[in-house]
């Protein structure tokens, strides 16, 4: 009896501790767990720290897009890289090796793509910008390496295929800050041409979205006939006031820019 006594003891002991060795090892891998997940963490977060102070105060005033984006891709990866190699060495791992050839491969990435990017294909446009192509117009929603989707004005997804993309005649209504007005106004033969001028002129003016720093309105006269006059008014706008700034203006000439100036056949052209 006794000695069933102490086998069973033996045994429960014997148990006891793998089961408190099991547990000791679980706490140090939830131990190296959280290190590690704070560890990645830390690094994202240096990551976008990083871009976005670089993108208020260091980014707008470098004018060599190329070399800021390879130099900004190779800041992050180096620190993605440190942040694995801070988590590696902390499970035991030997990180010299891998550290050497991980910065040299890095490094020469780098360079090749600063000087091989020029040379590469790329499409004249990014996601969102408004785009016509292929008779479509319509905003730029997604880019994947087959097609470029794009969104019309009806909300009708258009799917087009890169590589007709390249072949295609491309407009890119977003890619300058600003835009043109063209106002063609056609007046009947006979108003004072003077007047006329003038009183698209004002109204071209008179509105705070027309900008005055590079060209300022102006109005010529284009061809003219026995019935009509035809006029051509330009203005420039920040690229996103262009639609309303142009249906704006074009109701007030409908609605009479001056008594004095009567609309021959009123159209616009794009």
């Amino acid at each position: 009896m006794n000695q069933e006594s102490t086998v069973d003891t033996g045994v429960l002991t014997g148990l006891s501790q793998v089961i408190e060795e099991f547990f000791d090892q679980i706490n140090q891998y939830v131990d190296l767990f959280i290190a590690s997940v704070f560890m990645i963490i830390v690094g994202i977060f240096a990551i976008y720290l990083i871009h976005k102070i670089a993108s208020k105060y260091l980014f707008p005033h470098f004018h060599k897009g190329r070399l800021v984006k390879i130099t900004g891709v190779t800041v992050y990866t180096l620190i993605l890289l440190a942040t694995a190699l801070i988590v590696l060495s902390s499970v035991g791992a030997d990180v010299t090796g891998i550290g050497q050839m991980a910065l040299v491969t890095i490094f020469v990435i780098a360079v090749l793509s600063f000087l091989i990017m020029p040379f590469l294909p790329k499409l004249p446009y990014k996601i969102g910008h408004l785009i016509e192509v292929g008779g479509e117009l319509g905003t730029v929603i997604m880019i994947s390496p087959l097609y470029t989707t794009l969104k019309t004005l009806d909300a009708t997804l258009v799917f087009v295929p890169n590589v007709a993309i390249m072949s295609m005649t491309i407009k890119n209504y977003s890619r300058e800050s600003s835009r043109r007005i063209e106002i063609n106004l056609s007046v009947e033969n006979g108003v004072n041409l003077k007047r006329a001028k003038e009183a698209l002129v004002r109204l071209m003016t008179e509105d705070e979205r027309v900008l005055r720093e590079s060209l300022s309105p102006a109005v010529f006269v284009m061809s003219a006939n026995s019935e009509y006059v035809d006029l051509l008014g330009v203005c420039w706008v920040m690229n996103s006031d262009w639609f309303t700034t142009q249906s704006d203006m074009w109701e007030k000439i409908v609605n009479n820019v001056d008594e004095d100036v009567r609309l021959a056949r009123p159209r616009l052209v794009g």
